[in-house]
């Protein structure tokens, strides 16, 4: 029998790696069958509750195998943060809230840092490629950044 690691590919240690854990996580439980109807509804939207209690039963042993599998895809520490949840649904909401995030003062930060920049050794280059650098990071944050008329300055 396969660990858990090795089905899932990686282990969730915070906002540093939690980039690619979202994506492997999902295709574990997809895989699994158990993404639809546990971890979202049908076609991405919300859970809908089960009506009868045979799907009752079934949804709560996906509930439960999921919930699992995403348990045990993360360390210790992070496992602390979703321990009073109860299903899948709400480990995952919690750890996107938690780690997925990017916050207005990182953005702040990355345009100090693009703002202070300075030609160094005469090489405009290297300038150009920090420069190219610090904007993909600060799109990839995807935080709205909006100038005074209320336009999105970085897209």
């Amino acid at each position: 029998m396969h660990s858990i690691i090795s089905t899932v590919g990686i282990v969730l240690t915070g906002k540093e790696n939690y980039s690619e854990w979202p994506r492997m996580i999902k295709h574990t439980l997809i895989f699994n069958e158990l993404w639809k109807g546990v971890c979202v509804g049908e076609g991405d939207n919300d859970l809908v509750q089960p009506t009868s209690d045979k799907e009752l039963v079934i949804w709560e042993n996906k509930n439960s195998k999921a919930y699992a599998l995403i348990a045990t895809s993360v360390n210790e520490e992070v496992s602390r943060h979703i321990l009073s949840y109860s299903t899948a649904f709400e480990a995952l909401q919690k750890l996107k809230e938690l780690y997925d995030s990017h916050s207005t003062l990182e953005v702040v930060q990355l345009m100090i840092k693009l703002f202070t920049l300075e030609l160094q050794n005469n090489d405009p280059l290297a300038l150009a490629s920090e420069v190219k650098s610090i904007m993909h990071d600060i799109k990839s944050t995807k935080v709205e950044v909006y100038h005074s008329n209320n336009q999105n300055i970085i897209e």
